[in-house]
């Protein structure tokens, strides 16, 4: 992958007790110095559960999977390009997912951090791609138990 040209993405799996909703992360990451420096900025709720903060060439998604009876709340955020255009140089994916996963994950409210890292822009098909890619995992590890 070209350094600037790949996208991360986290899962994390958020305890029973903890409360974490994307809208309230999608505030934060408007609030940041990142967004206050783009350019532009644009947000678009897909659906319920899926938003995407494009803040000039770069889009951060926030998806909210519900707990189900086999697997646990999941928040997952990806960081990469908005499609069409290509990430800046001086941004480096997995370093600004790292570092926003850091600061709105309570370490005592989350499980566990999966990461993930591809080489294409951040799509609605890319985040659903990642959900069952999630699905399969999880149930195999439901499985192995």
């Amino acid at each position: 992958m070209a350094f600037g040209q790949n996208s991360t993405l986290a899962a994390i799996s958020i305890k029973e007790s903890a409360t974490l909703e994307i809208k309230d992360i999608a505030d934060q990451i408007l609030q940041s110095n990142i967004a206050k420096r783009a350019d532009t900025r644009s947000v678009t709720w897909d659906c319920d559960n899926l938003v995407f903060l494009d803040l000039a060439n770069v889009r951060i998604a926030l998806y909210d999977r519900a707990a189900t009876e086999f697997s646990p709340k999941i928040v997952c955020l990806a960081v990469g390009a908005v499609p069409g255009k290509t990430l800046p140089l001086h941004i480096n994916s997995a370093k600004l997912a790292r570092t926003l996963v850091t600061q709105f994950s309570d370490p005592v409210s989350t499980n566990t951090i999966l990461w993930s890292e591809i080489d294409q822009a951040i799509t609605s098909a890319v985040m659903d791609d990642f959900q069952s890619e999630l699905d399969e995992m999880l149930h195999f590890l439901d499985a192995q138990i």
